[in-house]
């Protein structure tokens, strides 16, 4: 330092101030706005290298990047590593895509380009403003949490160039320090950055040229003047301490770095700050990439990411190579994966359940696909008119299975419970039925079907009734004494009339005759059969999903064919593959098929090769015909305090009537329920062709038939029209093509039971072993739980249960 300055000896104010300035510098060192924000483990972790730390590029840093690119004068020979080609300069992205088995990457000018890596190489406070929006899907967890707990400042300079030097050849730079309360103190109207500069320095390699440093809020607000307002400021300050000493001109130029503001940067660099201790982020999670379908889709490089030199450009260096080798080995090894791929087709609820189980079990390494807009599968609930309306399942069908184990673990059960056919049994004209008659009747019913369930255990099928139809009628008729009168008998069969429709809608097929008789005591339920969900169905689908990572779930993604093996023994990795109808295909060890029998049973072609003949033998023993729901929406409800209206059509009257006006859809109604978490709201089920044919009427259509319908039992000429209609159309959705399954005779011709088969594997040979190819799911495949979504969960979460234990022994 210059003997012209004067040597401070002692000064009370001298130990705070010296600190201040240790302080900015400090920070200036460690890339942190202020030392509050800094972790210790920025001073544990990061490692400094031996020998000098401030070396110097002869030719700048920018000698760096000729090394790099080959195209330093030293480095002969025309093996250029990289050439203007290979950039895209001056294009920015704006999102970079990475569900599917490659990525997209769109630009600000709208092109996009396709790739199967991306090394992500920008600033962490580029990384910190576009996390959320810059991935889709937004990156796992933990890589997310990183990015987040990770902190970045900013660290300026200003260089001021003179004609001349005007500071003696002996000085380095000058650092100023002042009393808190010092008179000196600038003020400046716009920003006060000046007196946080942390010092001035000289150049190595220039003579004119001073260096003025300064860090965090000082010199982001630095960035907010004006060329000329930085260059009058330092000026400032240099006068302030310096003006009796030396004779300071103004600099006959100036530039300075603007990090902060600049969007491609936002900030110097990186430091621990104390979020990751309080929170406990492991910031090292930067360093792996991240990983999809097997292989290396994103990975991250740049100072931020390394464990031992962040905030240095060797250390920037050494993560690029490291992200380079891991791609470079990823190809050289052509690894197998410890769990092999798992597609599964469908995200209704067996799907998820079958995701959630392997997932649980280690199996991460999956893929759902799903053809409609939304997770769900037959479930659809939505929220209408301060309540819940469920379009597709409707309610849960006993307390004694695992969905409702979730759904009471969750605090999701409705406390109200529902039934069905209640309400007054109407006849044309207003005519109420006994209540007594109805009770007669009803109990006739369930005591022919209960009886039906002992066919099961039947080993001589040709004691049994030909179908669940052909046994209710005969065996109804012989209940209806001899020597009752002539209107009573009429009544009877009226009312069995309502319950085969009501047959029809709960076992959702056009024929009751089509029905298998010795299947039918398969089905086993327990407890109360009318379980609601508080909050919709769609509940339980949201608790599902929330286990399952987000770029797992592929909506709006149909699947046109399915490939697979029937030997595997020279298919070491993949043997299966699925075409969707975008032209997408993926590969996988194993395919989980969760569609429903009506989609598979119309989309024949959809296996490559065909399944195996006991399998499609079990997919044509299946029915599965159409159910629908109809909800009237009325400003007040007509109806008085009955429950519900039953239709019971009198054979002579009504009917041709409603023929003649193309009403005859009506006849699949069984009546008009009312909703108890709805009072304005009337719910009406449709089965047989009825469902089908209702689905191609406009809602207005709807409306009115129902209205014509309703003043035709009631007799009441004033009901009014609904003032809305919501009601489904499952027949008429392409990957649905209905209600739900329901056993035919077709199984007692064949002597199968076709869950069963269904539940077993597609085996492909695989030498002196078997390859479970394609697993069934879905609520088809549960023996006696079939037509019921926690049957549809349980059969997926036993899928995936079969999957693991045979990865298990495969991989011990």
């Amino acid at each position: 330092m210059s003997s012209k300055l004067e040597t401070v000896t002692s000064e009370d104010w001298f130990p705070s101030a010296y600190l201040d300035w240790m302080e900015r510098f400090k920070c200036l060192e460690k890339g942190c706005n202020t030392l509050k924000e800094a972790s210790p483990s920025t001073l544990s972790q990061f490692q400094f290298c031996g020998g000098l730390q401030n070396l110097v590029w002869k030719e700048g840093f920018s000698g760096l990047f000729n090394v790099l690119m080959k195209k330093h004068p030293m480095l002969k020979g025309n093996d250029k590593c990289l050439t203007e080609d290979n950039f895209k300069l001056g294009t920015e992205v704006t999102e970079i895509k990475w569900s599917g088995n490659r990525l997209a990457v769109k630009c600000s000018n709208n092109n996009t380009f396709h790739c199967d890596h991306v090394i992500v190489t920008v600033s962490l406070g580029v990384l910190k403003e576009k996390v959320k929006t810059l991935f889709k899907p937004p990156l796992p967890f933990l890589h997310h949490n990183a990015i987040n707990g990770l902190g970045i400042g900013t660290v300026n300079k200003i260089y001021l160039n003179y004609t001349s030097q005007w500071w003696p050849d002996d000085c380095s730079g000058f650092c100023f320090l002042e009393p808190k309360d010092s008179t000196k103190k600038l003020s400046n109207e716009k920003t006060n950055w000046e007196n946080d500069i942390v010092g001035f320095f000289t150049e190595f390699g220039t003579r004119n040229t001073l260096c003025a440093w300064v860090v965090g809020g000082a010199a982001v607000n630095m960035e907010l003047c004006s060329d000329e307002e930085v260059a009058k400021a330092c000026t400032r300050v240099l006068n302030n301490f310096l003006g009796d000493k030396y004779d300071i001109p103004e600099p006959n130029h100036m530039t300075r770095s603007k990090w902060f503001s600049n969007p491609h940067f936002r900030g110097s660099y990186s430091f621990r700050s104390t979020i990751t201790d309080k929170f406990k982020i492991n910031t090292s999670v930067l360093r792996f990439p991240v990983i999809n379908w097997d292989k290396p889709m994103i990975l991250f490089a740049g100072e931020a990411t390394s464990e031992k030199f962040f905030s240095t450009t060797h250390g920037a260096l050494e993560t690029g190579l490291k992200a380079a080798d891991c791609l470079i080995n990823f190809y050289k090894t052509d690894p197998v994966v410890d769990w092999p791929k798992v597609i599964i087709i469908g995200a209704g609820i067996a799907g998820l359940a079958a995701a959630r189980t392997l997932i649980k079990g280690g199996v991460n390494n999956i893929k759902i696909f799903e053809a409609q807009k939304e997770p769900g599968g037959r479930i659809k609930s939505f929220e209408y008119d301060n309540g819940i309306i469920e379009l597709g399942a409707q309610w849960i069908h006993s307390p004694k299975n695992k969905l409702y184990e979730i759904a009471k673990k969750r605090k999701l059960i409705s406390s109200s419970v529902s039934d069905e056919g209640l309400g007054l049994y109407v006849r044309p004209g207003g005519q109420i039925v006994s209540p007594d008659l109805v009770k007669e009747v009803k109990d006739d019913v369930e005591n022919i079907l209960s009886e039906c369930e002992k066919f099961k255990d039947f080993s001589d099928i040709s004691k049994c009734p030909i179908s669940v139809g052909h046994y209710l009628e005969s065996k109804f008729n012989q209940l209806i004494p001899l020597r009752a009168d002539r209107f009573t008998k009429e009544i009877k069969k009226e009312l069995l009339d309502w319950h085969i429709r009501f047959q029809l809608i709960d076992n959702s097929c056009s024929n009751l005759d089509d029905l298998s008789a010795i299947s039918w005591g398969q089905y086993v339920t327990e407890g109360q059969s009318h379980i609601n969900l508080k909050n919709g169905y769609s509940s339980i689908i949201k608790y599902l999903l929330a286990d399952i990572p987000s770029q797992c779930v592929e909506t709006s993604k149909s699947v046109k064919s399915i490939k697979w093996k029937t030997n595997v023994e020279n298919y070491t990795k993949y043997p299966c593959e699925i075409i969707c109808d975008d032209g997408d295909s993926w590969k996988a060890s194993h395919i989980i098929v969760t569609a429903s029998i009506g989609y598979l049973q119309q989309n024949t072609e959809l296996f490559d090769p065909h399944l195996p003949p006991n399998h499609q033998q079990a997919l044509e023993c299946f029915g599965f015909s159409v159910i629908n729901k109809i909800f009237l929406k009325y400003n007040e409800p007509w109806w008085g305090n009955t429950k519900g209206i039953q239709l019971v059509y009198n054979s002579c009257q009504g009917i041709k009537e409603f023929d003649m006006n193309g009403m005859d859809w009506t006849k699949g109604i069984t009546g008009f329920d009312t909703v108890s978490e709805n009072p304005s709201l009337l719910l009406v089920w449709v089965g047989g062709e009825g469902a089908s044919k209702m689905e191609k009427l406009t809602q207005k259509q709807v409306a009115v038939h129902c209205t014509l319908l309703l003043r035709k039992f009631t007799g009441k000429a004033d009901i009014p029209f609904p003032d809305d209609v919501i009601r489904s159309t499952w027949g008429s959705n392409k990957y649905i093509c209905g209600g739900y399954s329901h056993i035919t005779v077709k199984a007692d011709k064949h002597g199968i039971c076709p869950n069963e088969t269904l539940l077993k594997p597609v085996l492909s040979k695989n030498g002196k072993s078997w390859h479970p190819s394609l697993l069934f799911a879905g609520e088809a495949v549960h023996k006696n739980q079939f037509s019921t979504a926690h049957g549809a969960y349980e059969s997926g979460e036993f899928q995936a249960l079969q999957l693991l234990s045979f990865l298990k022994k495969k991989l011990s």
